[in-house]
C-alpha cells in the first residue's frame, strides 16, 4: 500500500447523509488531488465529493444516476479539475463541471511586501478572476486554470486575507493567507 492509498472516512458519512445507498458504504481507494493540490476528489457508490484541501471543507457533492464501481481507482480527473472520469455500472462516465471549484492550494511565499509578485497554485482560475489582499485590489495575471501571479498591494502590516472572485459569482477566501511586514 502506498501513501496515496486512502480509505474513505466511513464514520463521517453515515447512510443518512447518502440517500439511496443501502447497506454499509463501500470503501474506495486512491482518491485523487487535482494538479495543484487544492482539491480532493472522493468517489462513493452514488455520488462524488470535492473537498477544499486547505479548509478541509466540502465544496461540492455531485449525485450520480450510475453506480461507481468498487475498484482501486474508480475516479480520475483532468489537470484542471474540470472533468471527472468515473468507472460506473454503465461504463466510463464523464462529468463536465464547466469549471473547477475556486480554491487555493499553496503560494510561493507566505510573507511579502507591497509590489511583490506571489505565485498562487489552485483551481478554477480564469480571465474573469479578481483578487484583494487585506481589502485592497491586487494586480493579477492568470497563467492557466491552476496558476496565477498576484502583485501584492499596499495594505496594513500583519496577516491579511486573500479573496479571489470569479465572474460567475464564485469566491474564495484564504484567511490570513499572506503576511505583510
Amino acid at each position: 500500500m502506498s501513501a496515496s492509498d486512502v480509505a474513505q472516512p466511513i464514520p463521517l458519512y453515515p447512510a443518512a447523509l447518502a440517500p439511496g445507498i443501502t447497506g454499509p458504504p463501500v470503501p474506495l481507494y486512491r482518491s485523487p488531488l487535482n494538479a495543484s493540490g487544492s482539491l480532493y476528489y472522493v468517489a462513493y457508490p452514488n455520488y462524488f465529493e470535492i473537498v477544499d484541501v486547505l479548509h478541509a471543507r466540502l465544496l461540492m457533492r455531485f449525485s450520480l444516476t450510475e453506480t461507481v464501481q468498487s475498484a482501486a481507482s474508480p475516479l480520475a480527473i483532468d489537470s484542471g479539475g474540470r472533468y471527472v472520469y468515473l468507472i460506473t455500472d454503465k461504463g466510463l462516465t464523464v462529468v463536465d463541471l464547466g469549471e473547477a471549484p475556486l480554491a487555493i492550494g499553496h503560494m510561493t511565499q507566505p510573507v511579502a511586501s507591497a509590489g511583490t509578485q506571489v505565485t498562487v497554485r489552485g483551481s478554477g482560475f480564469d480571465s474573469t478572476l479578481t483578487a484583494t489582499i487585506g481589502g485592497q485590489a491586487a494586480g493579477l495575471n492568470v497563467g492557466d486554470e491552476n496558476t496565477l501571479t498576484i502583485t501584492v498591494p499596499a495594505a496594513s502590516s500583519g496577516p491579511q486575507d486573500i479573496v479571489l472572485s470569479r465572474g460567475d459569482g464564485a469566491s474564495y477566501t484564504l484567511e490570513n493567507g499572506i503576511s505583510l511586514p
